[in-house]
C-alpha cells in the first residue's frame, strides 16, 4: 500500500501505510512470531520503491528508516546466539569502561571473553572510546560477547563480536563491523541515509558492514 500511495503522489497516505506496517512488525516481535527470511528482503525492497517514488521527501525517508530499524529489531529477535568456540569466561562490570586511542579490547586485555553489563542501567554505555568517535582513533574490539546495557557503534572497529540483549546506538558516524551479530537487541539510530543502510544490513542478516 505504501508503494502504491507513494507512486500515486499521495505521500501522507504512504507515510501512514508505512507506520501501520511498522506497528504490525512491532507486534510480531512482542509476540515472538517467526517469519521466513525472505520477508525482510521483500519488505526492504518495497520500502526502497516507496522512497524512490519521492526521493526528495525527507519525511517519507524518515518514516521508511524507522520501519527499517523495526525490521532490524525483528531480525535480531529471531537470531540465536552462536555456539561458543571457547569456554565462557564472563567479566561483570557495573560502570562504563574507557578505551583509549590506538588500543584493542580483546579476551587477553579483558581477561575474559564475555563482558557482562547486565548489572548496569539499560541506558548506560558499556564502552566509552575517545570523545571524537572517529575510526581514525584506531579503537578495536575483537572476539568478545556483550550482554545488557547500551553501546554506541560509531568510531570503533568491531570484529568477531556478539551483542546479546544490548541497546545499540548509531549516530551517523564511521562504523566498522566485521562478523558482528545482534541477538535480541534494540536499536536507537539517528535519522539519515547512513542509519537506513545500517538498519538494512542488520535486517538482511549481514554480519559485516562498513560506514566510512
Amino acid at each position: 500500500m505504501a508503494v502504491h500511495e507513494a507512486e500515486a503522489g499521495n505521500i501522507t497516505q504512504a507515510e501512514v501505510a508505512i507506520d501501520r506496517a511498522d506497528a504490525i512488525v512491532t507486534a510480531a516481535k512482542i509476540r515472538s512470531e517467526t517469519t521466513a527470511l525472505e520477508f525482510f528482503e521483500i519488505n526492504l525492497s518495497r520500502l526502497d520503491r516507496a522512497v524512490a517514488a519521492a526521493p526528495d521527501n525527507a519525511r517519507l525517508a524518515e518514516h521508511a528508516t524507522l520501519m527499517r530499524i523495526e525490521l532490524a529489531q525483528l531480525r535480531s529477535a529471531l537470531d540465536a546466539p552462536l555456539a561458543p568456540s571457547l569456554a565462557p569466561r564472563p567479566v561483570s562490570i557495573s560502570l562504563p569502561r574507557s578505551i583509549a586511542r590506538d588500543s584493542t579490547l580483546d579476551p587477553t586485555a579483558l581477561d575474559g571473553n564475555i563482558l557482562d553489563a547486565s548489572m548496569m542501567p539499560t541506558s548506560a554505555e558499556i564502552l566509552e572510546p575517545p570523545y571524537s568517535r572517529l575510526l581514525a582513533d584506531n579503537v578495536r574490539v575483537e572476539h568478545l560477547k556483550f550482554q545488557g546495557a547500551t553501546q554506541t557503534l560509531d568510531g570503533i572497529h568491531w570484529r568477531d563480536v556478539t551483542f546479546i540483549g544490548t541497546r545499540l546506538r548509531y549516530q551517523g558516524g564511521g562504523a566498522d563491523l566485521q562478523n558482528v551479530h545482534f541477538v535480541r537487541c534494540t536499536f536507537g539510530f539517528a535519522n539519515g541515509e547512513r542509519s537506513a543502510r545500517l538498519a538494512n544490513a542488520i535486517a538482511l542478516g549481514q554480519s559485516s558492514f562498513v560506514v566510512e
